[in-house]
């Protein structure tokens, strides 16, 4: 009971360095999240200085060139490539439905009964 307690004093700590801390925290994961959505790591075998040797060529090319056009240019495709990928994710799901069948029913399985392991390796 004692650690919870401590644990729930730790989540609603409203100093204003944890509050920061939490959310650089935050940050820092959403940015990975892109990097592993991008599939940089699958395409680089997970070599940490490739993919931090890209991130710094772009922000090379961000210094030099045109920064507005290749902003412009960056953000269309990124919409795109998200776009894409929630699409893509329906089609998984769809899949999944028609192929995966419950073992007492025989029908597909509904969306609360799938984790989201499940999902993405399909």
């Amino acid at each position: 009971m004692r650690y919870r307690l401590i644990a729930s004093r730790a989540r609603h700590d409203t100093r204003d360095w944890q509050v920061k801390r939490r959310e650089r925290t935050r940050q820092l994961i959403e940015l990975g999240g892109l990097v592993a959505k991008s599939g940089l790591i699958d395409l680089t075998d997970d070599d940490r200085s490739v993919i931090f040797g890209i991130l710094v060529e772009a922000t090379a090319k961000l210094r030099v060139e045109d920064k507005a056009s290749l902003l412009t240019l960056w953000r269309r495709r990124g919409k795109r490539a998200f776009e894409d990928d929630s699409s893509n994710d329906d089609l998984r799901l769809s899949r999944f439905f028609v192929t995966a069948a419950s073992s007492d029913t025989g029908y597909p399985l509904g969306r609360s009964e799938i984790s989201r392991q499940h999902i993405w390796t399909y």
